[in-house]
């Protein structure tokens, strides 16, 4: 009876290591580099890992950044699982490109996109409740309008109200290995303007990091 239970027990631990394992929470092994779009396979540089239920869906193919001024281009992508559902998190990996020519994974960022749903719109009937009180955080909308790493800045666009955005850029710090906040513009486009203006957020941003951006500034 003893050895029964010790070989359940056993098959319990194998199981939930294997769960842990192709979870899309992970970018450990196993190893995979599943894409959307096929082209992205000739962009991905030896030892870039992903679970084996998710896929690099996004690769700035115009941009290749310098994160640390070394000379050597860096590499960022974004994940996420395969078949996405409302609830579901999108990832961006940033690997530091080695004067041996490996890449060294830097950080995985988990709040850069939104949380997935199929339908930002208020009208859009969840299938599950639990969700609805995030969805209602976005007021309707995917908050997102752009994402991009320029050397060594991150800079992230959002909406702001109609028919203006904020620019949120992080400057990277090589001796914490991330992102920090320098500044935010609100870019008003209404009415043929097009002016940029300087937002003070020091108080609520401060010296933060990129890993510490929220959508949700205003709550």
């Amino acid at each position: 009876m003893t050895k029964i239970t010790n070989l359940s027990w056993l098959l319990i631990l194998v199981t939930t290591f294997l769960h842990t394992q192709v979870s899309c929470q992970t970018i450990e092994m196993p190893c995979e580099n599943a894409v959307w779009v096929k082209r992205y396979k000739k962009l991905i540089p030896k030892g870039i890992c992903i679970p084996n239920d998710c896929q690099i869906d996004y690769i700035d193919e115009d941009f290749l950044p310098d994160f640390n001024k070394d000379g050597l281009t860096d590499f960022v992508f974004k994940w996420s699982k395969i078949k996405l559902k409302d609830g579901d998190t999108s990832y961006v990996s940033v690997y530091i490109h080695n004067k041996d020519s490996t890449y060294t994974l830097l950080k995985t960022y988990s709040n850069l996109y939104p949380i997935y749903f199929f339908d930002y719109s208020l009208e859009y009937k969840i299938p599950n409740q639990k969700l609805k009180a995030l969805q209602k955080k976005y007021q309707g909308e995917n908050l997102l309008h752009n994402l991009s790493f320029e050397d060594n800045l991150v800079k992230i666009t959002t909406l702001a109200e109609a028919k203006a955005e904020f620019v949120f850029t992080y400057q990277y710090d090589d001796s914490i290995k991330n992102w920090v906040y320098m500044k935010c513009d609100f870019y008003d486009y209404a009415n043929g303007k097009n002016t940029y203006t300087p937002q003070d957020f020091t108080e609520k941003l401060g010296n933060t990091t990129l890993d510490k951006f929220t959508y949700f500034l205003f709550e």
